[in-house]
C-alpha cells in the first residue's frame, strides 16, 4: 500500500504477520506493529487520504494511524433484534453453472471435475489446464532455487475401472467459449457473459419458488 513516499506492507519475517514500512529513498524497513499470537491480515489503506490502515487481528479490527504510529482497536457492537430468520437446504440451490478455462488448473480442474460428477449444471469456456498432481518434498538449492517432487494424483471409478482422472487432459466444457483477445482487450468477458446468458435462459424455464413458512401454532 502506498502513502506519501512510503510503501506499508506486511511480511512474516519475525514468525508473525506484522505491518512493516518500507522508505524507497532510504532503502530503509521498518517494523510497526509487533503481534506475536496471531497474523494480522486483510489490511486496507483508506481513500480519503487520512493516513489510516485497517486490518484483522485475533477476531478483532484495529485502526493504525501512520502519522501517530499507534494501533486502536475498533469496538464492533452488533444490533440484535428478534427476526423470523428463514434459511434455503442446500438442495433449494437453484441454477447453477461454472465457467472455466485453460489456465485453470489444481482445484480449479478439481471444482469443474466434481460439479460434472454431480451433475450440478452446466459447465461454460475452454477445457482446463490439466494438472492434479500434487507437489511436495521440496529440495532447496545453492542459487535459492527449490526443485519440487510430484506425489500426490488424483484417481476415480469410471464405467467400472479405476481410472487417473484430469491429468494431463483437463475437464472439457458443455458449452465451449474462447475468451477472444480483442474482445477481453475491451473489457468484455465472452465466458461468463455466455454463462450469465444460460443462467437467465433457465431462469426463464425454471422460475424461482420462494418457499413460504407454515402459521405458527397446532400441533402434528
Amino acid at each position: 500500500m502506498w502513502y506519501r513516499d512510503a510503501v506499508f506492507f506486511l511480511s512474516d519475517r519475525d514468525g508473525v504477520m506484522n505491518l512493516y514500512r518500507y522508505d524507497p529513498a532510504s532503502r530503509a524497513i521498518r517494523q510497526l506493529t509487533h503481534y506475536r499470537d496471531y497474523d494480522i491480515k486483510w489490511p486496507s489503506l483508506a481513500n480519503d487520504g487520512s493516513g489510516r490502515i485497517v486490518y484483522e487481528n485475533g477476531g478483532a479490527l484495529y485502526l493504525y494511524d501512520i502519522a501517530r504510529e499507534t494501533a486502536a482497536r475498533v469496538p464492533v457492537r452488533v444490533r440484535v433484534r428478534t427476526v423470523d430468520h428463514q434459511h434455503l437446504r442446500p438442495e433449494d440451490r437453484g441454477t447453477l453453472i461454472v465457467v472455466i478455462r485453460e489456465y485453470a488448473g489444481s482445484g480449479g480442474d478439481s471444482v469443474a471435475d466434481y460439479f460434472r460428477k454431480y451433475a450440478l449444471g452446466p459447465i461454460v469456456g475452454k477445457r482446463t489446464w490439466g494438472g492434479l498432481m500434487g507437489i511436495g518434498n521440496e529440495l532447496p538449492m545453492i542459487d535459492g532455487g527449490r526443485v519440487t517432487v510430484p506425489n500426490v494424483s488424483a484417481w476415480d471409478v469410471v464405467d467400472g475401472r479405476s481410472t487417473w482422472i484430469v491429468e494431463n487432459y483437463g475437464v472439457d466444457p458443455d458449452v465451449e467459449v474462447d475468451n477472444r483477445p480483442d474482445l477481453v482487450i475491451a473489457g468484455r468477458d465472452p465466458q461468463l457473459e455466455r454463462g450469465i446468458a444460460i443462467l437467465n435462459e433457465e431462469l426463464a424455464k425454471h422460475p424461482p419458488v420462494q418457499p413460504t413458512r407454515p402459521s405458527y401454532g397446532g400441533t402434528r
